[in-house]
């Protein structure tokens, strides 16, 4: 059986401007994730910025969120 590719969430969207992780100031992104201004720029659902020693930054729904982005990384506990 062929494996599905995973995408990982790199954009990000705040009213209507797109941010994406590596151009825009991660200080930037860091504060209005901390802030919960940041959404899914395909389920426009709210999302937060993760990054630390082990993943590499990205995106993530908030738990119990279900986007309709097909074959996209379920969040881990």
């Amino acid at each position: 059986m062929p494996s599905v590719p995973l995408q990982t969430l790199l954009t990000a969207l705040h009213q209507e401007r797109t941010l994406l992780i590596g151009v825009t100031p991660e200080e930037e992104i860091r504060t209005l994730s901390d802030s919960r201004e940041l959404c899914c720029p395909f389920c426009k659902q709210p999302i937060i910025y993760r990054s630390g020693l082990i993943r590499a930054p990205h995106f993530a729904h908030l738990p119990g969120a279900t986007c309709v982005i097909p074959a996209s990384e379920p969040e881990t506990e």
